[in-house]
């Protein structure tokens, strides 16, 4: 597997054209998109582009894989204490969606397009979440019967339900759901949702 650039080489040629890709393959899917319109985004000329990534597929194959390494880097790590497990993985997520809303829509239609490396990178993900929090059902301290696939499943799909449908719901609410405003407040919710649930005990 080709090596990641971290994102904060940014100002790398390689990253310039990788994030590019990813914007573009985002909004318009990736049959949609042409190496000379990744050039132009990324200000460089297709030659470069190809000798960087050889061909879209390569390209295409290059932002997979930075999307799922960024994606896991953000559930590994998790606090040590069970108990703040679960809040700080939903915050995290939420965070995602708020600082990278590129990648999570990109995620989400390469998964729904059932695409190779989509499809793998949302078993991935599910799986190590997972494996994150079966120490804590092991520990007593999850609900009891809880289905931990479904449970992250449903962390997951919400993150990437909110990006896909962002417009309607900026309309439902009224605000930019991207606005800092709007971030606080889905981050603030699915936090509560996730971890105290709908029902008074």
């Amino acid at each position: 597997m080709r090596a990641v650039p971290e994102a904060s080489q940014d100002l790398t040629a390689y990253a310039r054209i990788r994030n590019a890709a990813l914007e573009l393959f985002a909004r318009r899917g990736v049959a949609a998109t042409t190496i000379r319109e990744v050039a132009r985004a990324a200000g460089v000329s297709p030659g470069l582009v190809q000798h960087h990534f050889g061909t879209k597929a390569g390209l295409r194959k290059a932002v997979d894989e930075f999307v799922l390494a960024d994606a896991l880097s953000t559930i590994t790590d998790l606090p040590e204490p069970l108990d703040e497990r679960a809040a700080e993985f939903a915050s995290r997520m939420g965070a995602v969606v708020r600082d990278r809303p590129a990648a999570v829509l990109y995620l989400a239609r390469a998964a729904s397009e059932g695409s190779g490396l989509g499809l793998e990178a949302f078993k991935e993900i599910v799986e190590f979440g997972v494996l994150q929090f079966r120490a804590m059902e092991e520990a007593g301290q999850l609900a009891p019967d809880l289905d931990l696939e479904w449970f992250v499943l449903q962390m997951l799909l919400f993150n990437l339900s909110t990006i896909m449908f962002e417009p309607a719901i900026s309309h439902a609410l009224g605000q930019p759901l991207l606005s800092e405003q709007g971030r606080k407040r889905v981050n603030a919710a699915a936090t509560q949702l996730f971890t105290r649930g709908l029902i008074r005990q």
